[in-house]
């Protein structure tokens, strides 16, 4: 299982994933959601640069700061619309 900055960004990807494949059978391209928060809206998070899959996150959001690009991942995509940052970091229902 995966916890703190590797579970976030884990369970961000996955559910951004969904999202983008259940909008596309919407007709209308929409997406009901109902979520309770279990942070902030946005809050800063703790580096934690040993880990592999904070390696990942920190490069998702490297990558949203620059020009998008056509086989980019869907959650950098998201973090670029949502300005995600180490220091300004959304919540499920935020990037949704």
């Amino acid at each position: 299982m995966a916890k703190g900055n590797d579970g976030n960004y884990l369970q961000h990807s996955v559910e951004v994933a969904a999202a983008v494949r259940l909008t596309e059978t919407d007709p209308e391209g929409r997406l009901h959601i109902a979520l309770t928060h279990g942070m902030s809206p946005w809050e800063p998070f703790e580096k934690s640069k040993s880990r592999p899959a904070y390696r990942l996150l920190e490069g998702a959001l490297y990558a949203a700061a620059l020009a998008p690009k056509s086989d980019e991942a869907a959650i950098v995509t998201t973090y670029r619309k949502t300005n995600a940052s180490e220091e300004h970091y959304p919540n499920s229902a935020e990037l949704l």
